[in-house]
């Protein structure tokens, strides 16, 4: 338990103060106080009981605060026969040490109301209402109040819930407010709890409306601050202008319990929210504290283990410079939220369940500053559900175990700014370990430390993977186990494509740009290859040990005219069929000459253009052979894959390439001199 008071609690608990001994909306009398003098219990009609020796009046103010155990009673005889005596002016309910005094409203039927302008109950003190009506400007309870039995409590002004205590050290029972079923109506706002002193809501049924706002705050019906609990079990609940749960450094003292029944308000959760069954509806906000200008941290906290959050949008942390963030826990039941989901800070861990995103899950962690670095938002799935319409991770990470996660759209590893001087390097990762992932295309932007990582699970791939901008990358994508099925792959501005191990199925094209592959040890097979970038180097880079890439017939895909394939750690044999191996088809006609032309095998004994087997094997080439032979008249060049044939006038040149030359190419020798040569 916190003691004392803080300079640092939130302006809403400053308003409560930290010494309130008695909790009194409103202690002006307006009339005589004609107070109950019996010790005994008894009926609110008994003359003799009253201290003014006549009824209760709307002139007066009544209190029932002597000392004994005892019960005023308000029944269907007071209502029919002393109907006047049940409009009053403010009363209030206390007790003396060893003393507790109830109002007992019992059966008084709806049709005649006790009203009064205010009602304090102090601690030790109860009110019951039993099919019955009461009507009251504002209500200020420390000690209990049961509503049941269909009865019907309308408030005009404000309710108030927390204990009387001095001190927050003190062990004085809290305000409880009970509603078994029928109506409770609040016009001006409800608040339960204060600093150090408790206060709870407990709703097992009925109707209950808020509306209005507490401390002037417009976005607040309904405040459970420190030390304040709200327990919904069934019923239903509607806050006009919404919840705030904690507020300030103590938020974390402040609860919201839901076991069933339906919540209809939007919610701010600067402390704990259970979600253990039943509905509610509204915006959900999580560590969000707008009255104390980023000044105080505040980690909210959601556990959602049944029952359904229909989310009009969740907005999960706006964390401070003292990093205050929010967490989410869905361990069963279900999320759906009609718009966009951003997490500016916080962790969604599910583990079951379904959360349905009917748009884009944002994933955006947030610089801090001042030395507090980045506040990162995570998500990790286990089990269950993840249905969203896009999601996008910038300084963000995305751990998936299991379950499904759904994507309609694209998902996308934006590119993060490099991290602040001193402060540690943040990563825009995806991780697969397990479970099925689905999207139409993933973009990985490689950039400052991302990347994504399969090691297990399949994943599927509608559109395209596009993997680029590994500057300073931590990697590009890396398949490690499982397996992966995906229509076009684009690798490009210095990113690459890591398969370590793990099925591959792909079906489109595979696109390099400045990008490179790295081959898997073992025999895996891809589709057709694009060869993209004007004066850029591509890669494709087998392991050290025994591999075999085989690409389909690339023949009719456009190649640039100035780009290179560079094919790295290549040690197969020259001849076909070595320890590694790159087949571009089946057959000597996988790739055309001027595709040929732009491959180099970068060797330890240097770089070699590349020739084409009749198996579609592409091996290294040694030196080029001119070779000439003459039939009749006619003679014929060839030489072969991968060069290309110039002729000069002199021997020692300059010489040019021929346009359009291919082997066999014919020649007539129709000039006084005219030499030949093949340059790569």
């Amino acid at each position: 338990m916190r003691t004392g008071c803080s300079e640092e609690h939130s302006r809403y608990s400053a308003l409560l103060g930290c010494a309130l001994l008695v909790v009194a909306l409103s202690t002006r009398a307006v009339g005589q106080v004609n107070s109950w003098i019996n010790p005994s219990s008894g009926y609110w009609e008994t003359q003799s009981s009253w201290s003014l020796g006549v009824l209760p009046n709307q002139s007066q103010s009544i209190y029932i605060t002597n000392a004994g155990w005892k019960a005023v009673a308000i029944g269907a005889n007071t209502a029919e026969n002393f109907s006047q005596s049940m409009q009053i002016q403010d009363l209030q309910i206390t007790s003396p040490v060893d003393s507790r005094n109830l109002l007992l409203m019992n059966f008084s039927g709806f049709q005649v109301p006790l009203q009064t302008t205010s009602l304090t109950v102090g601690s030790n003190s109860s009110v019951v209402v039993q099919s019955s009506s009461l009507e009251t400007g504002s209500i200020g309870l420390a000690g209990s109040f049961n509503q049941g039995d269909f009865s019907r409590v309308k408030v005009h002004g404000a309710v108030q819930i927390f204990n009387s205590g001095q001190y927050a050290s003190d062990t004085t029972p809290p305000g409880v407010y009970f509603l078994t079923n029928g109506t409770l109506s609040v016009d001006n706002g409800e608040s339960m709890g204060a600093f150090g002193k408790p206060g709870q809501f407990v709703q097992y049924g009925g109707f209950h409306y808020v509306g209005g706002s507490v401390y002037g705050d417009p976005n607040v019906s309904i405040f459970v601050n420190m030390e304040g609990e709200f327990d919904i079990y069934d019923g239903q609940l509607t806050a006009t202008n919404g919840i705030l749960i904690g507020s300030g450094d103590y938020a974390d003292l402040a609860s919201f319990h839901q076991y069933g029944g339906a919540v209809n308000a939007d919610m701010v959760i600067n402390g704990n929210y259970i979600l253990n069954g039943g509905t509610i509806t509204g915006r959900m906000t999580m560590a969000h504290n707008p009255s104390i200008g980023g000044e105080e941290r505040a980690d909210a906290f959601v556990l959602h283990t049944a029952g359904t959050n229909f989310a009009t949008s969740l907005d999960m942390g706006y964390p401070n410079k003292f990093g205050g963030r929010a967490f989410y826990t869905l361990s069963n039941g279900v999320v759906r939220v009609d718009s966009s989901v951003t997490f500016r800070g916080g962790r969604f861990s599910q583990y079951n369940g379904q959360n349905l995103i009917v748009s884009n899950l944002v994933l955006q962690g947030t610089y801090l500053g001042g030395g507090f670095g980045v506040a990162n938002a995570d998500y990790l799935l286990e089990g269950g559900t993840l249905s969203a319409g896009g999601l996008t991770a910038l300084n963000a990470t995305f751990q998936q175990d299991g379950g499904t996660n759904d994507i309609v759209g694209d998902l996308v590893l934006s590119a993060a700014p490099p991290p602040q001087y001193g402060d540690s390097p943040q990563y825009d990762r995806y991780t697969l370990a397990g479970g099925f992932l689905v999207a139409q295309n993933i973009t990985v932007n490689a950039s400052y430390y991302g990347g994504f990582r399969q090691a297990g699970g399949l994943s599927q791939i509608r559109g395209k993977l596009t993997v680029q901008g590994a500057v300073n990358g931590f990697f590009g994508f890396a398949l490690e186990s499982g397996m992966l099925i995906v229509k076009d792959i684009y690798i490009a501005d210095g990113a690459f494509f890591q398969h370590a191990s793990g099925y591959i199925t792909q079906y489109g094209v595979l696109t390099l740009n400045a990008g490179e592959w790295r081959a898997a040890a073992g025999d895996y097979a891809v589709s057709s290859l694009q060869l993209q970038g004007d004066n850029t180097n591509s890669a494709i880079t087998f392991p050290g040990g025994s591999s075999i890439f085989r690409l389909v017939n690339s023949s009719s895909q456009p190649w640039s005219s100035s780009a290179l394939l560079y094919i790295n750690n290549w040690h197969g044999s020259t001849s076909g069929g070595g320890a590694t191996q790159l087949y571009f088809g089946s057959n000597s006609d996988g790739l055309t000459p001027q595709q040929l032309a732009r491959i180099r095998f970068a060797l330890s004994t240097g770089v070699y253009p590349a020739t084409i087997l009749p198996t579609g094997e592409v091996v290294p080439a040694g030196t080029a052979t001119l070779d000439l032979t003459r039939n009749g008249d006619t003679s014929t060049l060839t030489w072969p894959p991968g060069w290309f044939l110039q002729s000069a006038a002199d021997v020692t040149g300059p010489y040019q390439d021929v346009l359009e030359a291919s082997s066999p190419y014919p020649v007539s020798f129709t000039k006084q001199h005219e030499f030949f040569r093949l340059r790569q």
